[in-house]
């Protein structure tokens, strides 16, 4: 039996908010990235103007001291409850990553992307203030594993009540894992990992730090809990239509599962200076939840998903990323949060030394 109840709509970001968004670092369209180093340019133009396919390791550079400077837009709506089904088995499965693409913007781009025709209203708070990732010689994680550290570099401009809740890229999807699954946060605690507060604005849990990894099957990043891969951007395979899936936290859970899907060309949002650009939509499945009461009654069951796009430009790294939070497999439009992430500038590290003779 399903049980209707009321959720929040769609928000459109306000003017003034569009306004420090575009505005940013440089003056410049988001979707348009200026580019601060002869250098970086110098590198854009070869990649982009050499024969053959992208591969995936062209999408993201990785020597030490390259930095990306974004401008990071984020929202959130009070949450209301989510439908709700009798039964484990009435919830629906996960949507294909390929039909929320529409969901997080349109083709032709814009200035914003974002679906229109709806505003911030009560209970609603946005910001937007910069965002750096930026390669900085090695990080090893709890768990042990040692791997090139991508930092995160957030200015401290905004009011801090509406800044994005403080936690550390390490625990990010771990702590959003806590708020899906109610059911798994006696073992989260075990890890020193809580819930994240619900209606806050969230920082990237798409695009983000930490010990971070390129071979030549995947790009990806280890974490706390365990030793294995925990996050998966890239695989070496990144033509239009491919997929993968990547099972997350399975020391913890075994129905955790980050889907991803190459956006064809046809389908691309269109961003200016890139060509050879590869976009991908990402989907976390976190699994049925079961909701109680105060009292621990049962309310039903439901299936919580996040999901996001992220635009890759050969020679630059990630220029792009969309991300809607607070979603359900049965109506995945019905979101409470999200974050727009915008490229600025980019800098590449310094070139490598020549050893002497």
């Amino acid at each position: 039996m399903r049980e209707s109840r009321r959720f929040c709509r769609w928000p459109l970001l306000s003017s003034a908010f569009l306004v420090a968004l575009l505005a940013g670092c440089s003056g410049d369209s988001p979707l348009g990235p200026a580019v601060t180093d002869t250098g970086a340019q110098a590198d854009l133009i070869a990649v982009q103007a050499a024969g053959g396919h992208t591969t995936m390791g062209e999408l993201w550079p990785n020597e030490d001291g390259r930095r990306w400077d974004y401008t990071y837009a984020g929202y959130a709506c009070d949450p209301q409850p989510p439908v709700t089904y009798s039964t484990p088995d009435e919830v629906p499965p996960a949507p294909d990553p390929a039909d929320v693409l529409p969901l997080l913007g349109s083709r032709s781009g814009g200035a914003f992307p974002l679906p229109g025709g709806y505003v911030l209203g009560d209970g609603c708070e946005a910001v937007a203030e910069p965002f750096a990732l930026r390669f900085n010689g090695l990080k090893t994680t709890e768990s042990g594993v040692t791997a090139q550290n991508l930092e995160e570099l957030w200015a401290a401009a905004s009011p801090q009540g509406a800044r994005p809740a403080a936690v550390p890229a390490a625990r990010r999807f771990l702590s959003r894992l806590a708020q899906a699954r109610p059911d798994l946060r006696a073992r989260l605690a075990a890890h020193g990992v809580s819930a994240s507060a619900e209606g806050q604005i969230r920082p990237p849990l798409f695009l983000f730090g930490y010990a971070w990894e390129k071979t030549a099957e995947h790009i990806g990043t280890y974490g706390d809990v365990d030793r294995l891969l925990a996050w998966k951007f890239l695989q070496a395979d990144i033509a239009p239509g491919s997929r993968f899936t990547h099972q997350l936290v399975p020391s913890l859970a075994d129905d955790v599962f980050l889907h991803a899907y190459v956006v064809p060309k046809r389908d691309q949002w269109r961003l200016r200076r890139y060509t050879k650009d590869v976009q991908v939509v990402y989907l976390v499945d976190y699994g049925v939840m079961q909701l109680v009461g105060p009292s621990g009654e049962p309310l039903g069951y439901a299936r919580p998903v996040d999901f996001v796009t992220v635009v890759y430009a050969p020679g630059v790294g990630p220029v792009l990323c969309a991300e809607r939070f607070g979603a359900a497999s049965d109506d995945p439009a019905r979101t409470s949060a999200g974050n727009v992430i915008a490229l600025q500038t980019v800098t590449p590290g310094p070139a490598p030394v020549a050893a002497a003779e």
